[in-house]
């Protein structure tokens, strides 16, 4: 009963389906670090909502907002290095009663803004909101204009 034959034949298939395995494994992991995602919308979208709750509560204008030396940076927690005019990742601009708080650097909106698409343009979002808040003794509401922009496409960095 001579089996070395039937042994040779079976490992040449095993390192066939290694091989096989293998390659749908490395295949896999290229494509998946390969991908580009475009999460510029939910950024934006996340910006705004992040803003708004730190400059209001309960539909009013917080008053340390109203005051000139409003570090917007450090009462919202925000990161500054990620608006710097080096990186020009993300924007904001607030505009309310005559006065205007955004960052240094500024994206270019006007194509986000009037519905159309450009590949490697920012994605932006302006909206508005009526707030009240108090005006000595008495409750005025104001609208506050708030344009945010995303300009990080989330591309894999391996």
């Amino acid at each position: 009963m001579n089996k070395k034959g039937g042994e040779k034949i079976l490992s040449i298939w095993w390192f066939f389906i290694l091989a096989v395995v293998g390659g749908i494994i490395a295949f896999s992991i290229i494509v998946f670090y390969s991908a580009k995602f475009d999460v510029r919308n939910s950024e934006t979208e996340i910006l705004y909502n992040r803003i708004i709750d730190c400059i209001s509560e309960n539909g009013f204008l917080k008053p340390e907002v109203l005051q000139e030396n409003f570090d917007i940076f450090s009462e919202c927690d925000f990161n500054k290095d990620s608006f710097e005019k080096e990186k020009n990742v993300f924007y904001f601009k607030i505009e309310f009663l005559r006065k205007k708080i955004e960052t240094e650097n500024v994206l270019d909106c006007t194509l986000s803004l009037a519905g159309q698409e450009a590949k490697h343009y920012p994605k932006c979002m302006e909206k508005t909101e009526k707030l009240s808040y108090l005006d000595g003794k008495e409750i005025k509401t104001i609208e506050v204009n708030i344009l945010v922009a995303s300009n990080q496409e989330g591309e894999s960095e391996y």
